[in-house]
């Protein structure tokens, strides 16, 4: 009965992980508006077949100051870019650090649940009352 009580907080312990887990990827998932706005509208360039010298130079002066708009909209997006990597992989080495605890936690769990199930000569039941497990998942205390 013991074991079983064991295996299943472990179980209920991965299950809460595994769902934790993938509560922070939703969360993950949204991210703040850009702050760069939209990209301008790209201007009506003059046709170069039959286009007169005054269009060609108005176009020239529409594609300068689109350029110009462009350029500022996608250096904010860089930006933004750059910062956003950064914060995913401050977030990536977070949950790697959380995820290699839990495992070693974990092993280490097992590890002693093996060696309290593996006690030969004594019973359930003598552990049980000696005190051995503390409360419900089977923590362990000193006598």
């Amino acid at each position: 009965m013991n074991k079983l009580l064991i295996s299943a907080a472990a179980a209920a312990a991965l299950a809460f992980a595994t769902a934790a887990s993938a509560q922070t990827e939703q969360a993950a998932e949204v991210a703040d508006p850009s702050q760069c706005g939209e990209l301008p509208a790209a201007p009506t360039l003059p046709d170069g077949a039959s286009a007169n010298n005054s269009a060609m130079e108005q176009g020239n002066a529409a594609y300068t100051a689109w350029g110009q708009q462009v350029q500022t909209v996608l250096a904010c997006q860089r930006a933004e870019a750059e910062r956003l990597n950064q914060v995913a992989n401050e977030r990536t080495a977070q949950y790697n650090a959380g995820a290699q605890q839990l495992n070693a936690v974990t092993q280490s769990w097992q590890a002693e649940v093996a060696e309290y199930n593996g006690r030969s000569g004594e019973s359930s039941s003598s552990r049980r009352e000696s005190g051995s497990l503390a409360g419900v998942g089977g923590g362990r205390r000193e006598n």
